[in-house]
């Protein structure tokens, strides 16, 4: 599940600024370039056939889901699983300053059922039991398998993660997250889930640059609005690597037996190394596409830059609280026992 609600981000980056709607691609009453184009595709294939052309790394996991059974029979017998899910459904309407975030969403969202299914079809070919339960993460060279083992409710983890580095995922993910969300369900299982899905957003958030930048309406709020996921996609990877490593040492320190069991899973230890490390290069991406991205928007009247670790729109800072707790985030890890932490589970 992702935490970020489409809409509210666009309202987050505009706090304090006017967004008024002219015409033709020319500069409005506020100085800024607005299109008289205010829709993106407005059908489920022109949607898709948009994300396979402009990311098709990330319209594979959707078609691979897609193209997954409901019945599997494993070796304690058939399960059934299905989902009225779909990537279309996360369109919540055509405004053309929201295609990128609906597909990174839709992305995310598939990438769970993708992994939650996926397991079920990669246990029946290798005649495997469920055991504890199964993730199929999405790996550049095919489904990466990762059972279960026995784990505690991330909700656990309110009681020894330090307060100032709670940012908003915090309450989505650990505390007071709903009690069916996998992350207390199947607790680090469930954290690399959303680990992994959050790599798979963020992939597509940076496939859909040269859209925005050469096919996209020549639109300020286009622009903008991708300013916003390329930080929040930074944002993403500090909090959920952290939250990781935080399981991890509680484990250590309140549930050895636990603790045995995650370190003692070659197939988790994998799985983290990979989507860990290609998480890095994407936010390593991201830094470095930014100016571009800055720049971009200069041009369309929009003055973005950072001061401090936080992103700023025409000088109106953005998420000040989250973003300050993001950098003490990354500060934190650089620090002991994380370090340790980290190379104990690869």
């Amino acid at each position: 599940m992702s935490p970020r609600a489409s809409a509210p981000c666009l309202a987050l980056a505009l706090a304090g600024v006017a967004c008024a709607v002219a015409c033709g691609g020319a500069a409005g009453p506020d100085g800024r370039v607005h299109s008289a184009q205010r829709t993106g595709p407005a059908d489920a294939a022109a949607r898709r056939a948009l994300l396979a052309r402009v990311s098709p790394s990330s319209e594979a996991i959707v078609a691979a889901y897609e193209a997954l059974p409901t019945v599997f029979e494993l070796l304690e017998g058939p399960y059934t699983v299905s989902s009225s899910d779909t990537f279309d459904g996360y369109f919540r309407d055509s405004a053309i300053e929201s295609v990128v975030t609906y597909m990174a969403t839709g992305v995310h969202e598939m990438t769970h059922a993708y992994a939650g299914r996926m397991a079920f079809q990669v246990l029946a070919e290798r005649a495997l039991p469920l055991g504890d339960g199964a993730l199929a993460l999405p790996g550049d060279d095919g489904p990466r398998l990762v059972r279960f083992t026995p784990t505690f409710p991330a909700r656990e983890l309110d009681a020894s993660f330090p307060s100032e580095l709670r940012a908003f995922r915090f309450g989505a993910y650990i505390h007071p997250a709903t009690p069916q969300l996998s992350t207390q369900v199947h607790g680090a299982y469930g954290l690399l889930d959303e680990y992994a899905a959050s790599l798979a957003e963020a992939r597509a958030v940076l496939d859909f640059w040269p859209w925005v930048r050469d096919e996209a309406p020549v639109d300020a709020g286009v622009v903008l609005q991708y300013a916003v996921l390329l930080d929040d996609l930074q944002g993403a990877r500090a909090e959920l690597r952290l939250f990781l490593l935080h399981y991890v040492l509680h484990a250590r320190d309140h549930h050895p037996d636990v603790h045995a069991g995650l370190l003692g899973n070659a197939e988790l230890r994998a799985a983290f190394a990979d989507v860990d490390d290609r998480f890095a290069a994407a936010v390593d991406a991201a830094r470095a596409l930014e100016p571009e991205v800055w720049a971009l928007a200069a041009g369309r009247g929009v003055r973005l830059d950072r001061v401090d670790g936080v992103l700023r729109v025409d000088g109106h800072p953005q998420r000040a609280d989250d973003a300050a707790r993001w950098g003490a985030m990354r500060a934190a890890m650089d620090a002991a026992p994380y370090p340790e932490i980290a190379a104990s589970l690869r």
